[in-house]
């Protein structure tokens, strides 16, 4: 079976940075299959990028190499650095975009990269990932051993998502919208284990609407009214049927939601739906 090195960037489509990493993978090593996980972190999102590698990378093949690549610290003293797990290999910026890798799987090990043996030169201080990450991955799918490319590490830059905030007396959670796809719908960063603290039926209220519907599909609400939904991430999502919640309700990233119990709403709001 052909190694796979499978790509998650902000880099876009408009560009040609994506097909120039392609490039320097497969000029390496033309029996390599590229896949790509997304290319649509918004730029620079670190916590969006983490949180996109970790719905994903679990459903791939054994010692797949996974080439992740936001980097607003490129070209700084940031460090590039190759983490191993049980399973499969990551190679990306030390700047926290594989904490979430690491909360799952303990690393076995970890290395920073600093052989330019295996760098393309002259080296860029803007396109690390072109003249150092990807021919490091194509190296490493190719069989090169990880000591090679620089020297053990104990640990990586972690960073932690929103967390929610729990009000035991009054019953209510504050989470927070972390992410939203393509189809609007609105990711939060609340599970169904989080709702236990309400021993009641819950409603989601944000930005002065209230969704009450927790459904198990889409199709449980009518065309175009809204939902809530536990997605295939594990996170609550705020949806609607055909429709996106995020144009709907003009939801961003870092918007607040807010559950409470259901009987606790004032019945007379007229922006509940």
């Amino acid at each position: 079976m052909k190694k796979i090195v499978a790509l998650l960037t902000d880099f876009g489509w408009d560009d040609n940075y994506v097909g120039i990493i392609k490039g320097v993978i497969l000029n390496i090593n033309s029996n390599l299959q590229v896949v790509d996980i997304c290319h649509s972190i918004n730029p620079q999102n670190i916590i969006q990028g983490a949180l996109r590698l970790k719905s994903a990378y679990s459903y791939f093949p054994k010692k797949t190499v996974f080439l992740c690549v936001v980097d607003p610290g490129v070209g700084s003293k940031r460090e590039a650095v190759i983490l191993k797990t049980k399973d499969y290999f990551f190679v990306a910026p030390d700047n926290g975009l594989l904490s979430l890798v690491v909360d799952e799987h303990s690393p076995k090990e970890i290395y920073t990269i600093t052989n330019r043996r295996y760098f393309i030169e002259p080296l860029s201080c803007t396109f690390h990932g072109r003249d150092i990450l990807a021919p490091v991955a194509a190296h490493i799918a190719s069989g090169v051993p990880l000591h090679r490319f620089g020297k053990r590490k104990e640990a990586l830059k972690k960073i932690a998502l929103p967390k929610v905030i729990v009000d035991h007396k009054k019953q209510c959670l504050q989470g927070q919208i972390i992410d939203i796809d393509r189809f609007g719908n609105c990711i939060t960063n609340l599970t169904e284990k989080d709702l236990a603290v309400i021993k009641r039926k819950v409603s989601l209220k944000f930005k002065g609407y209230t969704v009450s519907r927790i459904a198990s599909s889409y199709a449980e609400a009518e065309e175009d009214q809204p939902l809530v939904i536990v997605g295939s991430r594990g996170y609550l999502e705020i949806s609607v049927n055909n429709g996106s919640a995020a144009k709907k309700f003009n939801l961003r990233i870092g918007t607040p939601i807010k559950v409470l119990p259901k009987d606790s709403l004032n019945l007379l709001d007229k922006r509940d739906i």
